[in-house]
């Protein structure tokens, strides 16, 4: 029953801890922000991933987030909502979970959880760098919030989703105050405390939760009869993290290089694995071009040379450095086609496949060029 359950949290990859984050915790009240740009604000709790040992959870400390950082990533949401504007629609008001300093940043469901400042292993860049961290995760957000309106399979797994995030949220609440009273009633076991009335609520309380969890856990069983859509959530991957470099490339102005420069000189250029997958996210890299790109399957990578197809032709092209909103709704539009044109073969396509990478890059950069050909007069009058 359960190992159904939590197989889903897998699937969705850092959802149960960013519903963990935000059901642990009250939200921030910024009136300038929000609703004007969240839902809702919060902090995330530090020791809520762990560090080796001890508990994961601390039930004490705070993240000294501020209103000023908040307007700060909102500032740069607004503008990525302006570069977009009557072209694409954009998430109305969503969640954000805030860090003041984290090597990690994604998007789950409606949650953007971004740190102040992206930093790996001891190092890190002045946050300035960090802001094309949030472009990206809320390109992401455009991505499926648009999707959802073209492909019916979307719709439904994004619907899915949500309904899945909504009881999660519950699920992990109730869960993060049993966390909360176990801990509290271990410490004054281990003080050997007289305070009885407090040992005995405690107990209570965490019968009561532990009930209250089991429920839950035979509910769940719900999920295991939806259709999450795993083929089209795995194919989808690549695609999603292109378009979303792509947000961050254009509302940098069309800085090719502004993921790569963010995530350069951070411990993550001392691994070579994501040494690798810095140079692949850089649209201005030549060694990306088809023809000679070492194949990467992982999602963030495998489409660099579509990046650089796209940064070459389209993004670093004079005709279209004023339509930078232009370039990233060709993109979407090209994108949306392939998955319209694959969608009866999915399960057949083996995103692993060396080979099935490089022609996917290959029908996607010809699907590029055909897209934009379609306003080639007149962009030729500009």
């Amino acid at each position: 029953m359960l190992q159904n359950f939590k197989a889903k949290l897998t699937l969705f990859g850092l959802l149960l801890v960013a519903s963990f984050s935000l059901a642990a915790q009250d939200a921030l009240n910024c009136p300038n922000w929000v609703p004007k740009t969240f839902k809702a604000v919060y902090s995330e709790k530090a020791g809520l991933l762990g560090n080796g040992g001890g508990s994961w959870w601390d039930p004490d400390y705070k993240t000294p987030i501020t209103c000023e950082q908040v307007g700060t990533v909102g500032t740069v949401l607004q503008e990525v909502n302006k570069l977009v504007d009557g072209k694409l629609g954009v998430p109305k008001t969503p969640y954000l979970n805030l860090i003041d300093e984290d090597g990690n940043a994604y998007l789950a469901g409606n949650i953007i959880n971004v740190p102040m400042k992206i930093i790996f292993d001891g190092y890190g860049k002045h946050p300035i760098y960090t802001h094309a961290v949030w472009a990206h995760e809320y390109g992401h957000a455009i991505f499926g919030h648009n999707m959802k309106y073209a492909l019916k399979d979307w719709a439904e797994m994004d619907r899915n989703m949500k309904s899945y995030i909504e009881f999660m949220m519950k699920y992990t609440l109730r869960a993060t105050r049993l966390q909360k009273y176990a801990y509290e009633l271990d410490q004054l076991k281990k003080a050997h405390s007289d305070d009885l009335e407090r040992i005995n609520y405690l107990a209570k309380q965490i019968d009561q939760i532990q009930e209250q969890i089991n429920a839950m856990e035979k509910e769940s069983e719900k999920f295991n009869d939806l259709n999450f859509h795993d083929d089209l959530n795995t194919f989808s991957g690549g695609y999603n993290e292109l378009f979303a470099d792509t947000v961050a490339v254009m509302h940098a102005g069309g800085k090719g290089d502004i993921i790569a420069d963010s995530l350069f000189r951070t411990g993550l250029w001392e691994d070579k694995n994501y040494k690798s997958m810095i140079k692949n996210r850089d649209f201005t890299n030549r060694e990306n071009r088809i023809e000679r790109w070492k194949v990467v399957t992982e999602e963030h990578d495998n489409f660099a040379p579509t990046r650089y197809h796209l940064y070459k032709y389209y993004i670093d092209n004079p005709i279209y450095r004023r339509y930078k909103g232009y370039v990233v709704y060709k993109l979407f539009i090209s994108i949306k086609l392939e998955f319209e044109k694959y969608l009866p073969a999915l399960n057949k396509i083996d995103m692993e496949d060396p080979d099935t990478i490089v022609y996917l890059n290959k029908s996607l950069m010809k699907r590029i060029d055909e897209e934009f050909a379609k306003d080639k007069k007149y962009f030729s009058q500009k």
